[in-house]
């Protein structure tokens, strides 16, 4: 599908219009986790029908934080041809807590690249559109984890985070259960 289709800039959630979506970013959490290196993304393979479920419910609540006003979801798709199947090619998540102490502070979440998008600048530009959007709502501490040695690390680490520590046993790893 992606070489009759091109890549749209960094969108910003809208409910209003993006809840048709729902199937494109189930599919993307599913074949990232399915795809090498295999990261820790909320839940374990495979995914019968029942898992499915919990996933789109997921999102779903996902999607009502975006309405609450505590969460927002950058993305980028693929502009579909007439008769062709929307994709989601890459997602991140700003998720913004209330909290009087820290209204500083944002948290970058579940960011994912389609593995047929990796390398071509997906993942940087997300990002980069997700720290305009902390920025707009005054989040200037911008915190995260993810997996070592993942594609993820890697453009955290050119962008200029820093890395504050490790957590052994933080998860359990997809391809091992440990």
């Amino acid at each position: 599908m992606s070489s009759s289709a091109e890549l749209s800039q960094p969108i910003v959630f809208d409910p209003a219009k993006h809840l048709p979506l729902l199937p494109a970013f189930v599919h993307l959490h599913k074949i990232c986790i399915e795809s090498p290196p295999h990261p820790i993304l909320t839940f374990l393979p495979p995914f019968p029908l029942e898992k499915i479920s919990k996933v789109e419910s997921w999102w779903q609540h996902r999607f009502s934080e975006v309405k609450a006003g505590t969460r927002q979801i950058i993305f980028v798709m693929l502009q579909p041809k007439e008769g062709e199947k929307v994709q989601v090619a890459g997602v991140c998540m700003l998720s913004t807590p209330i909290c009087e102490t820290g209204p500083h502070r944002g948290f970058v979440e579940k960011f994912m690249v389609d593995p047929e998008f990796r390398g071509r600048g997906v993942g940087t530009g997300i990002m980069r559109a997700t720290e305009k959007v902390a920025e707009e709502m005054g989040a200037w501490l911008l915190m995260l984890d993810t997996d070592v040695g993942s594609s993820a690390e890697g453009i955290y680490r050119r962008m200029g985070y820093i890395e504050c520590g490790r957590i052994p046993e933080y998860d359990v790893w997809s391809q091992t259960g440990n």
